[in-house]
């Protein structure tokens, strides 16, 4: 389906004019250039000029470094049509647009411009919106999230779970050791909500969240001096500070926490790598190559509390261990068992024991730890073997295909198919496989297996996103509901045993309060992360 986007702008047209006005601050972050200054003049007084309006059809909103087709439409004062003959970008490097006016994508976040050309010369300025892909499901989860972040539609962060030490931020976040059902976020004890939330990475207990203009929140224990009050222990969600701490952090397009410790990464929109939240990087700092230049071009990051991963452009990736006592990070890259880099690589997820890494024709990578099988090849010699190398995840005597979303746990791993059903592989203590009510792949599979049905039989069906949670996974389906399977401590599935932490080995309904379900809203609200 061809997707289409819209701004409409009326005006008068001039031969060789320009027309419409915009300025918008700058981001006073001296890490970072600003990227979101425009400002467009206004078209000069023309006696007897045509009134023609310009229209692009759709949202004047762009995901940043996805492509989107484009229509425009230009009307003279009578509102008949005028041929658009082209369309030009007023700034490259923010923004390429296909001359034919058929195509846009943009690089940086905030407002950029562009002059559309019409019949006779006329020429006028149309303005589009620069921001980071907006996912509903916590994003780079390694799966020890003992509370559960979700985006909704509207921009608001749901949470539910474990309290512990006040993670959870929301109005009665002192007064209780855990929800079972969803409340908002909020940023003071008011109760004003945290709104306009694009993405959310959390840890064991801290958890980071990306508002649309590229700004990052920070609430739980244990923040360093990232956020405005330089507290370990935030309660509520405030803004993290840029390395001088003095001004908000700006221009960040995507977040990866770890699953372990209190590490966060941002991904900025010129395709640079931020890391802070530790010992050695309290404040946000680049990371370097071996050169100590700031690695560039980079499209997709992830994080564990010892090693970070970057895609660049071409899919290859980088990684570099955090040890906290070293002088320098050396950065090399992921290889296959043969000692080639792997390409085409799209999406990483990684945690304490092992990662998976997604690639453009739907292959899944796995590297690390095997003990519970969770690398999905029972080729491999021992179950406990730690593979240095990327090796395919096999289903039978062939690599596991058709993939467009991958997750993980402590010990799990998951792989969402192109039609909507959901495999899972690895450890199987508390329902981790969502094999159904008998576990027929006992406590551990090195073969993916497809996730049943919420009757229990059959297969899960209609999902189009997962995210790791701690003993188990979430899946986000094509009505808007959220299913999930596994460990029920503290109602991470909302369910009314939250204190038992029963387990539930096959997917049950994610509630907004009991038996009602929760809906994230419109799922054409939010764009592919990967």
């Amino acid at each position: 389906m061809k997707s289409t986007l819209a701004v409409a702008i009326t005006g008068a047209l001039v031969a060789c004019g320009g027309g419409g006005s915009d300025s918008s601050p700058s981001t006073n972050n001296p890490a970072i250039p600003p990227t979101t200054e425009h400002t467009i003049p206004e078209a000069p007084t023309v006696p007897n000029q045509q009134s023609i309006s310009a229209t692009l059809f759709g949202s004047d909103i762009l995901t940043w470094e996805q492509g989107k087709a484009t229509e425009v439409q230009l009307l003279d004062q009578d509102n008949n049509a005028v041929e658009a003959v082209k369309c030009v970008s007023d700034d490259n490097v923010r923004l390429t647009v296909a001359l034919d006016c058929s195509a846009m994508t943009v690089h940086r976040l905030g407002q950029s411009s562009l002059s559309v050309i019409g019949a006779n010369n006329l020429t006028t300025k149309l303005i589009v919106n620069g921001v980071p892909t907006k996912s509903p499901l916590a994003v780079n989860s390694g799966g020890n999230n003992d509370a559960n972040r979700i985006v909704t539609a509207g921009g608001e962060v749901l949470t539910w779970g474990t309290n512990y030490r006040n993670q959870l931020s929301t109005i009665d976040t002192n007064t209780v050791e855990y929800l079972q059902y969803p409340k908002p976020v909020v940023t003071n004890a008011s109760g004003n909500k945290l709104n306009n939330i694009y993405q959310v990475a959390h840890s064991k207990s801290s958890t980071y969240a990306l508002n649309n203009k590229g700004r990052v929140f920070g609430w739980g224990p244990d923040l360093y001096k990232s956020t405005v009050s330089g507290s370990s222990e935030v309660v509520f969600a405030e803004p993290v500070q840029d390395a001088t701490g003095r001004n908000p952090l700006t221009n960040i397009v995507r977040l990866a926490s770890a699953s372990l410790g209190n590490q966060v990464m941002g991904l900025t929109d010129d395709g640079r790598v931020m890391r802070w939240g530790s010992s050695d990087a309290n404040n946000p700092q680049f990371e370097v190559d071996n050169n100590g230049e700031p690695l560039k071009d980079i499209i997709s990051i992830a994080l564990e509390f010892e090693t970070a991963y970057a895609i660049n452009k071409q899919g290859r990736v980088y990684q570099w261990d955090l040890d906290p006592n070293a002088s320098i990070h050396p950065v090399s890259l992921v290889k296959d068992k043969s000692g080639t880099p792997i390409t085409g690589i799209t999406k990483i997820v990684t945690g304490p024991n092992h990662t998976l890494a997604l690639t453009d024709s739907g292959n899944i990578y796995a590297w690390g730890n095997n003990n519970q099988y969770q690398l999905g090849d029972p080729a491999l010699e021992e179950n406990n073997t730690v593979i240095g190398y990327a090796n395919y995840v096999k289903l039978g005597s062939t690599s596991l295909n058709n993939i467009k979303d991958i997750a993980i746990n402590f010990y799990s791993s998951y792989a969402l198919t192109q039609s909507g059903n959901v495999y899972a592989w690895g450890f199987n203590g508390t329902g981790e496989l969502g094999d159904g009510i008998n576990k027929p792949a006992g406590y551990q599979s090195g073969i993916p297996k497809l996730v049943v049905s919420e009757s229990g039989q059959g297969k899960l069906s209609n999902v189009v996103a997962i995210t790791g949670m701690e003993d188990g996974a979430l899946a986000l389906k094509s009505n808007g509901n959220i299913v999930g399977w596994g460990g029920n401590w503290h109602g991470l599935l909302t369910q009314n045993n939250p204190e038992g932490g029963s387990e539930y080995p096959y997917p049950v309904l994610i509630q907004k309060s009991e038996g009602k379900a929760l809906s994230i809203g419109d799922i054409n609200q939010f764009t592919k992360l990967k």
